[in-house]
């Protein structure tokens, strides 16, 4: 059972309130020292203000007297990543890539293991999402992403790629990136099809503009070749 001064701290992180979550956790920990609970909820109230030393050492005096929740588990792989404890924050990551159920919490977590080169493990835990969760486009886009980045090949690519931007084809990086697929896997109509889709004035990437105007360009489209190119200089002056 949770504790009502447990409950009180955490009502206070809820609401934003971080500073004054420790404040209270402190002085709830002056009477109850071995409550591993308030130590766990002080490591997160210091870890939701940015405080890498004070979140760590109170997460870790946590674990001495509590197996600590995956979001504190989360918040303490992260602090040691802070610390560049990498074994530690790689160990920690996979388990929780592992253990967790929540799209929010996984997706955190490959991202994490992304930001650090873990390439191989967040592309894993991408995948688990779009089991558990089936619709998660983000998570389609990861699986996407993290083959491009081992170096997989582009066919491979294009299931997980398509499929996020059916999901949300409101997406215009999802659209984008499926249309240079495409066009790198010489399917240039279909490119040409994907990009005729996007507005123009959500691209603010110079290079994404140039490599468009290519593909408006094999198509004969001259209307969208005239709006890459205004695009353009507008981006670049």
């Amino acid at each position: 059972m949770v504790s009502p001064m447990v409950c009180q701290v955490a009502q206070l992180i809820d609401a934003g309130e971080f500073f004054l979550a420790s404040t209270v956790a402190r002085q709830f920990l002056q009477d109850e020292p071995d409550d591993g609970a308030l130590w766990q909820i002080l490591g997160l109230a210091h870890y939701r203000q940015g405080n890498t030393d004070e979140a760590l050492g109170a997460l870790e005096t946590a674990s001495v007297y509590i197996p600590l929740d995956l979001r504190a588990q989360f918040a303490l792989a992260s602090c040691y990543l802070q610390k560049q404890k990498f074994a530690l924050a790689r160990l920690m990551f996979r388990h929780l890539g592992r253990k967790a159920h929540d799209s929010d919490l996984l997706s955190a977590t490959a991202a994490k293991l992304g930001s650090f080169q873990q390439d191989e493990a967040a592309l894993a835990v991408c995948r688990r999402i779009t089991l558990l969760h089936p619709a998660h486009h983000q998570a389609h886009f990861g699986v996407a992403f993290y083959l491009a980045r081992l170096g997989a090949k582009p066919e491979t690519m294009l299931p997980p790629l398509a499929l996020a931007h059916d999901l949300a084809p409101e997406v215009t990086q999802y659209a984008v990136n499926l249309a240079f697929l495409w066009a790198k896997l010489d399917r240039h109509e279909l490119a040409h099809t994907v990009l005729k889709s996007i507005s123009m004035e959500d691209i603010s990437c110079p290079c994404w503009i140039q490599r468009m105007q290519s593909i408006f360009e094999r198509a004969g489209d001259a209307l969208s070749v005239m709006m890459c190119k205004a695009r353009l200089s507008c981006l670049l002056q």
